[in-house]
């Protein structure tokens, strides 16, 4: 027996509480039994040496609460830090809970008393909070990552002051899995506090370091509480109810009947044929040696007649598939030779083995991270077990996969070996009929069967008086009296956490995910927990209020505003097109040049910029007209007659390589010698950051450059950057595929997020692999409607995908449509203040999508005929970037010496800048209608940073577009990264047009 099997780990899931009040998910793999728990660190961001992480935190009481009820505990930890220092301080607590923990409550103390949290969609959740803390305020935000893991941040705790935080969270126990909450700290708390109670008695309860509590009188209510506490052990806790059935009432009002039995022991079919589906993606490796040991003992237990070993990642990995001698060491040998790399997408895998013909078992061995794909919509050809190791597993969504193949579903980082062996011999039990009152209620029940217990959970109506479950075998039957319901909400977020796995699988939209996440107030892929601080911080941002933190007067006042906010709100979006169209004439009077006679007729300067509206202003959600937007453009039927742009070259400072323009057929060598416009010449300076791995790949392609990528990535690979921009060495060798593989690859890091999607997106478009970047927009909207940023990125990618020659007439027009249905919910919806300017140059490209679309006979239209127009342009500079709250400014150095930027947004020569975007995201964009002979200098100013994470790299995504709107048009994109360190102004390119 190996050391690991030796011990059981009591859990993996990581409550992480921090108070400048972030309660931000981490995926951790931390051990009970090896890392200190709870842990207390912080973070000073005013020291000589700037940011400096101490330990001068003192963690002044803990006092934990845990309520059994049946088969459930509940549990309430409330800490409290002390700052012993003159400095102001950001807390950092961590909390490891018990297997299967769901967080169910967040509170954090507000003028001395505990507000609790609302249940509040993630990226709202994380903008609110974010806005608090650049304002100097005290909000509180409490996530789950996909692993369900848990961390917060507590800022400020000013010197010689406290804070306190609330956590609660429900556990389902059993005999063979109790619970167990591993207590074990480097200091002791100033003041302990552990009261366990409900269906328990002393002999089902053990505290950390052997200490015993004091027991009530009747025996259920054990205390203990003790100052300078080692914690030094595991509080371990089962129930000593004997009801297999219980009524409890949750905290919403809904009474819920739970069932919970033990799992059948009858054994499993044949396993005369097994195949092992193995994970090769990149995020598998960490966790498979563990999961290779494991399989080996089921073969060798189960000695199938024929074993077939099929490594996959982007879908199955053919040349690696193997047939093999039905032998654990026959498999630990080639599955050990695999090599991990790449994205996961598991619905190609269903899909590549549906039809094959039937095998007895499958094995799915993974570490549940599918990056790619949707869920797999159908099943596999065999029962199919799920096998994990990973301690950052999606445990809800693997168990649901398996449970509908008809298997089980272990994870290997929460339970013995043994006991998973024993789990996967065992039948799966399966609800036939569940009659309330003589209906069948079935539909209306959630339920699980680890192979260990079986756990339903119904919604119950208030007249319920009776039930009778059938299962394989066996009926369950009993009398219902809701008088006796106790107050738990263990059963409805357990009902709740089922139902949402369900829903996800079937694709449900992401609003109503939120709305039962928020009617049962469980924390969960789509939703944090949040407290803000003052009513109006609520009102701000349509969230509801903790009801038990507010007095009568103060919920009135609150339903007053409300309802003034959204009257505010309708009234903005009756008058959004109005002002586009006002805004709009003045961009037309530009393209026109009526601005430049009205200036002279005022005795101005012709370069003189207009006036723009102010977008600087105080309150961060309010908001404001957009400014002037571009106009739109037919392409003319003849080419050019300027003379001055027969020959251009643009030499570029950035990692650029060739893409095809929206609606050229031009190959990337045709493209190179048309780059011009009309016949001129593109010079390209290959440009890469100052990286020793990028520098030693010099020269390489081929094997001998996938050699060096796997080689250097064990030292590089923990960031994103790594894969992009070996990928890019890639793509220069003319090997795509690979370099889109590589790309993709980034998004197997804990670390990978939508900005990670995002410059994923516009680095597979630039490689050719258009349908993968719309996957991945798509992701990134369903998750981030309220910007309107993903809205454009998914819409100029479908516009682009249209250009693509395989595609039929009626594809490229399904594309055009939706492209154009995105593009004008932009330009017809009101946007944050921070974002105006985007809708003026989503017309621009709304148009663009229009005429391709009536090219091929189809049909559209924008919110507003007057906004169809002509606008072709020599000249279009667009840039974007992927940090909130960064003040990113696009220069444009003219021939004539002037240089268009926010201050100066029109030039002599007819340039034009779009609106500064001076919080976060962009796009910003120049227009030069006719283009003078000359150089032109494209520069990116570093004006400022984001306090919340002000050392953040940036990544800027550029197009230099020559010709827009003409036939001739062609496009350069080019990405790269940069902080503000060194320098402030970057040089991305240099265009020359003419001699």
């Amino acid at each position: 027996m190996s050391d690991r099997e030796t011990l059981m780990r009591p859990g993996k899931k990581l409550l992480s509480l921090s108070c400048v009040s972030l309660f931000a998910l981490m995926a951790t793999g931390l051990s009970a039994m090896a890392d200190p728990n709870p842990t207390l660190t912080s973070t000073s961001y005013f020291g000589e040496d700037g940011k400096e992480v101490t330990r001068d935190l003192i963690l002044k009481s803990l006092n934990i609460t845990v309520s059994v009820a049946g088969q459930s505990a509940e549990t309430r930890v409330l800490a409290e830090f002390h700052n012993p220092t003159s400095e102001v301080l950001e807390g950092n607590f961590e909390l490891e809970m018990p297997a299967g923990s769901q967080l169910i409550g967040y509170g954090l103390d507000i003028n001395g008393e505990i507000r609790d949290g609302v249940i509040v969609e993630k990226k709202q959740a994380e903008r609110a909070f974010n806005t608090r803390i650049r304002r100097g305020v005290d909000p509180g935000l409490a996530e789950t990552d996909d692993a369900n893991a848990f961390k917060t941040r507590v800022f400020p705790i000013n010197p010689e002051q406290t804070r306190q935080i609330s956590v609660t969270f429900v556990t389902p126990i059993s005999e063979a899995s109790p619970y167990r909450l591993p207590l074990e700290s480097p200091t002791e708390p100033a003041s302990t506090s552990i009261t366990v109670k409900g269906d328990v008695d002393a002999s089902s309860v053990s505290l950390p370091g052997k200490l015993t509590p004091n027991w009530s009188t009747d025996g259920h209510t054990g205390v203990l509480m003790a100052e300078d506490l080692p914690l030094d052990g595991v509080l371990e806790v089962s129930s000593i109810s004997a009801n297999n059935f219980n009524l409890s009432r949750h905290s919403n009002g809904r009474p819920f009947l739970s069932i919970d039995l033990p799992s059948s022991k009858a054994g499993q079919q044949s396993s005369d044929s097994i195949r092992v589906l193995w994970d090769a993606s990149l995020s598998h490796e960490a966790s498979s040696v563990q999961a290779l040991e494991f399989m080996h003992k089921v073969i060798d237990r189960d000695r199938p007649y024929s074993l077939e070993l099929i490594p996959f990642a982007r879908g199955v990995i053919e040349d690696q598939r193997r047939d093999l001698r039905p032998q654990g060491e026959e498999l630990e040998h080639f599955a050990s030779q695999l090599t991990y790399d790449g994205a996961t997408d598991l619905s190609a895998v269903f899909t590549h083995e549906a039809d094959r013909s039937r095998a007895d078992i499958c094995y799915l061995v993974t570490d549940g991270r599918f990056t790619l794909g949707e869920f797999p919509a159908g099943t596999m050809p065999c029962t199919l077990h799920v096998v994990s190791a990973s301690p950052t597993a999606d445990d809800d969504m693997l168990a649901f996969l398996a449970r509908r193949n008809g298997g089980q579903y272990v994870d290997l980082a929460d339970i013995r070996d043994e006991d998973a062996l024993e789990r996967l011999s065992r039948t799966r039990l399966q609800p036939k009929r569940l009659m309330i009152n003589g209906q069948n209620v079935l539909s209306d029940a959630e339920w699980a069967d680890n192979g260990d217990r079986f756990r339903l959970m119904v919604p119950v109506a208030p007249d319920a008086k009776d039930f009778r479950l059938d299962l394989d075998g066996q009926t369950l039957s009993g009398p219902l009296d809701l008088r006796f319901a106790q107050r738990n909400d263990a059963a409805g977020a357990g009902w709740a956490q089922l139902r949402l796995t369900s829903m996800r699988a079937q694709g449900a939209d992401r609003a109503d995910l939120v709305d039962l996440s928020r009617r049962y107030s469980i924390v969960t892929d789509e939703t944090s927990l949040l407290v803000l601080e003052t009513l109006f911080d609520y009102v701000e941002n349509s969230l509801p209020l903790p009801e038990d933190s507010f007095s009568k007067e103060e919920m009135s006042r609150y339903a007053e505003l409300i309802e003034q906010e959204e009257m505010r709100e309708q009234q903005e979006k009756d008058q959004r097109l109005e002002r586009v169209l006002a805004y709009w004439k003045d961009q037309e009077d530009w393209y026109s040049g009526e601005w430049q006679k009205q200036a002279e007729a005022a005795g101005e300067a012709a370069s003189e910029p207009i006036q723009q509206e102010a977008v600087h202003i105080g309150v961060e959600n309010g908001r404001a007209p957009p400014p002037p937007p571009p106009r739109p453009f037919r392409r003319p039927d003849a080419q050019p007659e300027e003379e001055s742009m027969t020959q251009d070259s643009i030499v570029v400072t950035g990692a650029m390589s060739e893409a095809p323009a929206l609606n050229s057929n031009l190959n990337i060598a045709a493209e190179t010698e048309a780059a011009g416009g009309t016949g001129g010449v593109l010079n390209i300076e290959e440009w890469s950051p100052d990286r020793p791995y990028l520098e030693a790949a010099m020269g390489k392609c081929g094997d001998e450059l996938r050699a060096h990528y796997l080689t250097e990535r064990e030292a590089h690979g923990s960031l994103p950057s790594y894969f992009l921009e070996m990928a890019d060495l890639f793509h220069r060798c003319g090997q795509s595929e690979d370099a889109s593989e590589i790309l993709l690859t980034a998004l197997e890091l804990p670390t990978a997020n939508d900005d990670t999607l995002t410059a994923v997106g516009f680095r597979l478009i630039r490689y050719g692999d258009t349908g993968t970047a719309i996957e991945l927009f798509r992701k990134v909207l369903a998750r981030d409607e309220a910007r309107p940023q993903p809205w454009r990125n998914l819409a100029l990618a479908l516009a682009d995908s249209a250009s693509e020659p395989e595609m039929t007439v009626g594809e490229k027009k399904a594309r055009l449509t939706e492209a154009l249905e995105l593009l004008n919910h932009i330009i017809a919806n009101p946007w944050d203040v921070r974002f105006a300017g985007i809708d003026t140059i989503s017309i621009l490209e709304a148009n663009h999508a229009l005429q391709d679309l009536r090219e091929l006979g189809g049909e559209g239209a924008l919110p507003d005929e007057a906004l169809e127009d002509e606008m072709p342009v020599d000249l279009r500079i667009v840039v974007n970037w992927n940090i909130d709250q960064t003040d990113m400014d696009l220069w444009v150095r003219e021939p004539g010496g002037e240089t268009a930027k926010f201050n100066n947004p029109n030039t002599a020569i007819g340039g034009r800048l779009s609106n500064d975007m001076t919080n976060g995201y962009g796009p910003e964009e120049y227009l030069l209608k006719d283009a003078s002979a000359g150089v032109y200098e494209v520069v990116m100013d570093y004006y400022s940073s984001d306090i919340v994470n002000p050392n953040g790299a940036v990544a800027i995504q550029a197009e230099i577009w020559r010709d827009y709107g003409k036939p001739t048009e062609s496009v350069r994109r080019v990405e790269l990264e940069f902080t503000d360190d060194d320098q402030d102004e970057y040089l991305i390119a240099t265009l020359k047009i003419g001699d």
